[in-house]
């Protein structure tokens, strides 16, 4: 990896050290080309010969622009073809993102005042992730009905999934409800068809009923937060997304909470973020390709998976092994 300097690629040469001597000694010893998430730039991922130094090019593409976390965990925005190195998506490990097309169904999903409901909704001065401001969200009146609404507008029938993902941040209270109601059908739904994780941050997480979640114990810096909604064959019309600044049961007039970066996708799980203005906008998918010059055998961990996969020699599209996640390293043996 030394060489990518000599090519004009910076790279920290100590921390590419201790990404190698991570590996264990018999990928040390056996490998012939290793991929660790340090070098890239635009339509390339670069590794190296294992036994030379010399650079590997693995081939990059996306049609789209995209989100990353770089190494400070703040989030940026990065145009089409640039692989990213991952900070903060999926783990905080250094990470090449590999994902598939996704969709941000929520068209306005950094400006609130765009938004639905009868809250007080003004944009905070201090960012949310790099590049996006937070936004305070606040009851106008003593009521428990008092929340910030989005709806999509997307027609839902049959089983599927959507989940949600979103900056909260604690205000004058440290708490703040947040889930999915279905226009007709299931309403918030049956506990067992919502599952709730904090992807980043501080907090912790109750279910109030359903796909309504409780964020507790926020602070300053915030946290990121992911909702799933598992869809019934019964449920028609849309899903609802309701944000309540304290909680859903809360009359304290005057208490807020600060928001920032919406997401919502029919998915399982949450991708990177998608950033909106005035309508839905799709990131394409990572390609990521080497053709292997004869029958081997593939040493891959990822944020999702430690395997051994067996290839043919030809050209592999590695995204077609890879599901919404982040090359740790690879070796080809």
């Amino acid at each position: 990896m030394v060489n990518l300097a000599r090519q004009g690629i910076a790279v920290d040469v100590d921390y590419v050290k201790a990404q190698y001597n991570s590996l264990s000694p018999q990928i040390r010893k056996d490998a012939k080309i290793i991929l660790l998430p340090v070098a890239a730039q635009s339509g390339v991922v670069y590794g190296m010969n294992n036994k030379t130094g010399a650079v590997v090019p693995f081939q990059f593409a996306r049609a789209s622009g995209a989100t990353f976390f770089d190494s400070d965990k703040n989030m940026q925005p990065i145009g089409a073809n640039i692989p990213r190195i991952d900070y903060g998506n999926y783990s905080d490990d250094a990470k090449l993102l590999i994902e598939k097309t996704a969709t941000n169904l929520i068209s306005d999903s950094a400006d609130f005042s765009r938004w639905g409901g009868s809250v007080l909704c003004t944009m905070d001065e201090s960012t949310a992730d790099g590049f996006e401001n937070y936004w305070k969200i606040e009851k106008n009146v003593n009521s428990s009905s008092e929340s910030i609404t989005y709806n999509p507008g997307v027609t839902i029938s049959g089983s599927a999934e959507y989940v949600l993902r979103i900056y909260v941040k604690k205000g004058s209270s440290d708490k703040i409800a947040l889930g999915m109601y279905v226009e007709a059908g299931s309403g918030w739904g049956a506990s067992p068809d919502s599952t709730a994780r904090i992807i980043s941050g501080s907090g912790s997480l109750s279910q109030a009923q359903g796909s309504m979640w409780t964020v507790s114990d926020l602070t300053d810096d915030g946290a990121l937060v992911e909702i799933t909604r598992n869809i019934l064959p019964t449920d028609t019309g849309s899903v609802v997304i309701f944000i309540y600044p304290d909680t859903a049961a809360s009359f304290d007039q005057g208490a807020y909470n600060f928001i920032a970066s919406a997401q919502l996708e029919m998915n399982i799980r949450s991708t990177s973020y998608i950033p909106t203005s005035g309508s839905t906008a799709t990131r394409s998918a990572d390609l990521l390709a080497y053709t292997l010059p004869d029958d081997c055998e593939v040493y891959l961990k990822t944020t999702r998976q430690e395997t051994t996969l067996q290839k043919q020699a030809g050209i592999w599209n590695l995204h077609e092994d890879l599901n919404n996640e982040g090359i740790i390293a690879l070796a080809i043996l």
